[in-house]
């Protein structure tokens, strides 16, 4: 079954990390679990993006930003 030498050795093993890492005041902000699963399901998405059947060219349309000034009423001014 399990040795009870290599346990003693493992579990010293895992003080000697911990009595390290906590002198070393090795300090980090990792997050919290709720953000890291938005970010791994935000990224998912994004890389599946990139496999969708829409990315075919007659199905591409283009977008256009279009910036102009309004007078306070709503219409367009004249300003090149």
């Amino acid at each position: 079954i399990i040795s009870w030498y290599t346990t003693l050795i493992v579990f010293f093993l895992a003080a000697l990390l911990f009595v390290y890492i906590q002198s070393k005041h090795a300090e980090r902000e990792w997050g919290d679990s709720i953000s890291g699963l938005k970010f791994l399901v935000i990224k998912t998405l994004l890389n599946n993006l990139r496999y969708t059947a829409l990315t075919h060219a007659k199905n591409w349309r283009p977008q256009l930003c279009v910036m102009f000034s309004v007078t306070e009423d709503g219409e367009p001014t004249d300003k090149g």
